[in-house]
């Protein structure tokens, strides 16, 4: 069951996966500067001294900061990126100037601190650059040979004696190179469950955790959620004992976040109801599940505990529902908005569910209902031009099994409408939606699990977090 020092055996693949991602060869050795990336179009150049956006927790920078103009540029794109690129709501009034969320209070100071860190957020900026820029990385590229490096930095810092926030540092770091890369994919989710796992297995689940954690968790477990329910089969499969370990408990509270959240009946940080999150996360273990299973008779011993496991995750889906239901009679505190997508991530779960899992065809009327519920709910917060990127997720849900040309048309609109910058280039969705149509259209009688596996690499690189 463990490792070195007492770490969880889901560890002893990770050195190999992370050397196996890239064709850059593994050096154990320790990285003291970045490479030059000059030549970077930065719409605001910061002072070399400290950006204005950049927290002053640490004094002095670091020195690949403080000695590369560009590094600098692109660390003070990575703080203004945390200001609006992870968060899932939008506020009711505006934000005041006081007023900092916490993947803003969070990543940068992390990154200040941990080499592996920083560089994963240089190459997710420069990434982010590129895409505004409509340029597509390559193996040369800026993002990509930032991404190599933040790739090595955590290769040769695997091995030494960690505390909790170093591992909370391994996590962001994997999590922001695959969104920079997500052909890292085999590599570094199984790195970044097993340093959840190294965590959870040193800490006592009892004691609330710190904000750290909560949100660098949230970054893990969406994209997790993201990932398990659109890819092929894993390369490593999952361990079942890992990734429940990660599903949240009883500690993790939302006034962890701060003042101004407490009283929250909905999770900031997923855009949901804290019950929600398990079934979310054993749907997607399921489906995978499922996909390891397929060439195996369904009376053997494994397909019968799929299904009891499946049974179970129904009625956890109607309690969550059932207690959100329930929640929504009495005076609700949070913005509105966050309501509205807290529906929509309950009729996306429940589409998961009974298509990926229990083989209902799109064509039947309660899968169509759940697809408009959906788009409705989107629709009640696309007043002007941006509709918040927590929609990301159930909007494709609701794309691949959208059926009515009113449905789709809508889809479209809105998909236009989500806010732009994140890690899928502009019009992936679109060119996603348009080619999962037409294979639908074509293939009319298949399951979700049938047609899936016909759906080419280049559509399956998206991010729904």
């Amino acid at each position: 069951m463990s490792g070195y020092d007492g770490t969880p055996k889901d560890t002893v693949h990770d050195r190999a996966e992370l050397n196996q991602a890239s064709p850059v060869l593994y050096q154990a050795t320790t990285f003291s500067a970045f490479p030059v990336v000059e030549g970077l179009q930065i719409i605001e150049r910061p002072s070399l001294n400290r950006p204005a956006s950049v927290p002053r927790g640490i004094n002095p920078l670091p020195a690949d900061l403080r000695d590369s103009p560009s590094s600098m540029s692109l660390f003070d794109y990575f703080v203004k990126l945390t200001q609006t690129h992870f968060v899932f709501w939008q506020t009711d009034s505006p934000t005041t100037d006081s007023y900092i969320n916490p993947f803003q209070r969070t990543l940068p100071l992390m990154a200040l601190k941990y080499p592996a860190l920083r560089a994963a957020a240089l190459a997710y900026s420069a990434q982010q650059i590129d895409a505004a820029a409509n340029q597509q990385p390559n193996t040369q590229s800026k993002s990509m040979v930032l991404a190599e490096t933040a790739r090595r930095l955590l290769c040769a810092t695997w091995d030494t004696p960690r505390e909790a926030d170093d591992f909370l540092a391994t996590i962001a770091a994997a999590m922001l190179v695959y969104w920079t890369n997500f052909k890292l994919h085999d590599a570094l989710l199984p790195v970044a469950r097993s340093a959840a796992a190294c965590i959870l297995y040193q800490q006592d689940r009892r004691l609330p955790k710190n904000i750290n954690y909560l949100v660098i968790m949230a970054m893990l477990r969406w994209t997790d959620i993201s990932s398990l329910h659109w890819s092929k089969n894993l390369k490593f499969p999952l361990d079942e004992n890992v990734f429940r370990m990660m599903e949240p408990g009883e500690d993790e509270q939302v006034c962890g976040l701060g003042n101004e959240y407490i009283g929250w009946h909905l999770n900031p940080l997923y855009g949901c109801s804290q019950r929600l999150l398990k079934p979310l996360m054993r749907i997607g273990m399921l489906i995978q599940k499922k996909q390891s299973l397929k060439d195996i008779d369904e009376s053997t011993p494994e397909w019968e505990s799929l299904v009891k496991d499946m049974d179970s995750l129904e009625e956890e889906l109607l309690t969550a529902r059932e207690c959100d239901m329930h929640e929504y009679q009495a005076p609700v505190k949070g913005p509105r908005g966050l309501w509205h997508l807290n529906e929509a991530i309950h009729a996306a779960a429940s589409l998961l569910f009974y298509t990926r899992l229990k083989d209902v065809p799109y064509t039947a009327p309660f899968i169509r209902r759940l697809t408009s519920v959906i788009v409705n709910e989107v629709y009640h917060v696309s007043h002007g031009s941006s509709i918040p990127i927590g929609f990301t997720f159930p909007l494709f849900v609701a794309g691949c099994e959208a059926l009515d040309t009113a449905t789709r048309a809508s889809i479209l609109d809105l998909e236009s409408k989500l806010c732009q910058g994140w890690p899928n280039p502009k019009g992936q969705f679109r060119s996603t939606f348009l080619y999962v149509w037409n294979l639908r259209d074509n293939n009319p009688g298949l399951t979700w699990s049938s047609w899936s596996e016909k759906v080419e690499e280049q559509h399956r690189d998206v991010a729904l977090f």
